[in-house]
């Protein structure tokens, strides 16, 4: 439970309005390459954790036992890297802020 209240922070204060990385010495082009290395080592690390990508169609085994859980859905991949990229830029000293605060 305690690993969702960070998204569930991000989702709030993107139902807000827009949000955007911010830290007191960072410039946007900084910014934008520390979230691009973030996002680069999140899929990389989703990577050599589960597996290069399976399609959905492929992603099932035998119908009598049910899905393979061992390997994560596409959008079950996007959630852990989003989740990596958070924990990335916030160890780099971002946090998401309102736009226009």
């Amino acid at each position: 439970m305690h690993k969702l209240i960070p998204i569930l922070a991000a989702l709030l204060l993107a139902g807000c309005g827009d949000v955007r990385w911010t830290k007191p010495d960072g410039d946007s082009s900084n910014v934008a390459q520390d979230e691009s290395s973030c996002a680069a080592a999140a899929r990389d690390q989703t990577q050599r954790q589960y597996g290069p990508p399976v399609p959905s169609s492929s992603r099932y085994g035998d119908p009598k036992y049910g899905a393979d859980t061992g390997i994560p859905s596409s959008a079950d991949r996007a959630v852990l890297e989003s989740q990596s990229i958070d924990r990335c830029m916030r160890a780099k000293g971002y946090a998401l802020m309102p736009v226009g605060k």
